[in-house]
């Protein structure tokens, strides 16, 4: 088990890190961003035509203010 102060030391390190690594590695990381997300939309395009799409929806019901 982790104590809070281990958690928040990791914490700590991991947000001083990543902007150093990101700022590093720039160039690669918005292109596997932007694959990622590219495959990301893609799969949810197929999510939503197998899954979603056929979840039945009812009328909405006016809400009264």
């Amino acid at each position: 088990y982790l104590t809070k102060l281990v958690q928040v030391v990791g914490l700590f390190v991991l947000l001083h890190t990543v902007p150093v690594l990101y700022e590093k590695y720039e160039d690669q990381v918005d292109t596997f961003a932007e694959k990622a997300m590219h495959e990301m939309k893609k799969q949810y395009a197929v999510f939503d035509a197998k899954v979603l799409s056929k979840i039945p929806r009812g009328p909405l019901k006016n809400k009264k203010l």
